[in-house]
């Protein structure tokens, strides 16, 4: 009898294990899909008066006017978010306040897999499926007007499960964008597109702390695993050749849930591991994003 819920449990386990790892990848495929697009504040101070960082939307238009001449033009959006915004819709009398996103640029970089809104769409507009259903009571409304700042612009794209308003920056508004997010389709590359920007372009970038985000959901994924380990090693308590056996495995095993979790890779470490002046600057940078995250001064 033993014997068999000793089967049982094991075939459990294993099951799932099995289910765990295709959710798993499922979402660790969103999160490497989504790393890929750096999202950053720009922190030149282009207007004294108002003492504001960012870029007005005239130059920002400039700036992807000449990228979009060279031959490998670099994939990146200005944009700015503005807190409860008030949205109209004339035709049912209806109105409500929705986070408003103005851009500059191609709207796919923010909104990735959705309806792409291009920098010369001044008259469109994206709305999220929940506002959708408060203005119009349904989310079939491609096509439909809505009203922002005396501005009326055309439904073009729905973006599923949020009551965000996205539409292009007016292209002489005395107003600046703050931040912009860029397509690299790893470490290496990402470095390199922060560098060309601001040699070519002067921009002051700051990665936003978002990818604390992608480590937290990694050491989520990690945990059940790890907990599987811990049951193991507790079950080999008494027999001493297996237990040393599980605690060399549970020490690999963390060691490589750090690298998971963490995503070293070669392309992110110092040419030398004594670098100690790296691993002091990682560390002051990674807690002052990890605070900036938790709102913590």
């Amino acid at each position: 009898m033993k014997k068999l819920g000793r089967w049982v449990f094991i075939f459990l386990s294993g099951m799932g294990i099995m289910v765990y790892l295709l959710i798993g990848k499922h979402v660790l495929d969103e999160i490497s899909q989504k790393k890929k697009y750096t999202e950053c504040s720009i922190e030149n101070i282009q207007s004294r008066e108002k003492e504001e960082w960012g870029i007005y939307p005239k130059d920002a238009l400039t700036y992807l006017e000449e990228e979009e001449k060279k031959d490998a033009p670099l994939s990146f959006v200005f944009w700015r978010e503005k807190k409860e915004q008030m949205i109209e819709n004339k035709e049912l009398f209806r109105s409500s306040t929705f986070p408003v996103v103005e851009i500059c640029g191609n709207s796919s970089l923010l909104f990735p897999d959705e309806f792409p809104l291009k920098k010369e769409d001044v008259e469109g507009c994206l709305i999220g499926e929940d506002a959708a259903w408060q203005l119009f009571g349904d989310s079939n409304v491609i096509g439909k007007s809505l009203i922002y700042g005396e501005k009326t612009y055309f439904i073009q794209g729905v973006l599923p499960k949020t009551d965000i308003f996205v539409c292009q920056a007016s292209k002489d508004g005395d107003f600046l964008l703050n931040s912009i997010t860029f397509y690299g389709d790893n470490y290496l590359e990402k470095e390199k597109i922060k560098e060309q920007l601001g040699n070519e372009y002067s921009l002051s970038l700051e990665e936003s702390p978002k990818y604390w985000y992608f480590i937290f959901a990694r050491a989520a994924l990690f945990l059940f695993p790890m907990c599987f380990m811990v049951f193991f090693l507790f079950l080999s308590r008494k027999k001493k050749r297996l237990f040393k056996g599980m605690v060399f495995l549970t020490i690999l095993f963390l060691i490589g849930g750090i690298v998971f979790i963490f995503d070293i890779t070669p392309d992110k470490l110092p040419n030398r591991l004594s670098d100690i002046d790296f691993w002091i600057e990682a560390f002051q940078k990674g807690k002052k994003d990890l605070f900036s995250l938790l709102g913590i001064e």
